[in-house]
């Protein structure tokens, strides 16, 4: 099995998984937020709670966390974005994801906007048991995108 590495994300980090960054990944980071790969995981990181990396042999293939939402109201926003190497080693970050989204909804009524041509991301929200509503245009260039949610608790 692939032995992944988490720890807090470095700039060096983010710049890696940004030159590399999923195709699909880079598409939602315009349509949802009108920039590019790197500029998309700095703000996502200094917007977060918790932001952390995943390294496989060293090298970082994601950066994920979550967002603040309303703090005072107990919601957060849950983002990953990553490498092509995510979807190589699917099933290590599968399990992986279940146990940190698991902590997180006893904390946190869970919240976010999926891309709706991200497949890969919206079949893998629905098997960490994310509830999706129906795609609606949303961000500055009105692309759809899946509101999804899970309440704290749920898991």
């Amino acid at each position: 099995m692939t032995q992944v590495e988490y720890d807090i994300p470095t700039l060096q980090d983010l710049e890696i998984v940004a030159a590399n960054m999923r195709e699909a990944d880079k598409q939602e980071a315009i349509a949802m937020a009108a920039c590019g790969p790197l500029e998309a995981l700095r703000k996502s990181v200094q917007l977060s709670h918790e932001a952390v990396v995943a390294r496989v042999c060293g090298e970082p293939v994601c950066v994920y966390g979550l967002g603040f939402g309303s703090v005072t109201g107990g919601m957060a926003r849950p983002w990953l974005m990553g490498t092509q190497a995510v979807e190589w080693h699917c099933l290590t970050f599968l399990r992986s994801n279940k146990r940190v989204v698991r902590g997180w909804s006893e904390r946190f009524d869970l919240e976010n906007y999926v891309d709706a041509r991200h497949t890969m991301s919206i079949r893998w929200l629905k098997w960490l048991g994310f509830k999706l509503d129906a795609p609606e245009p949303f961000g500055p260039f009105g692309y759809q995108f899946h509101r999804f949610e899970m309440p704290r608790g749920t898991v």
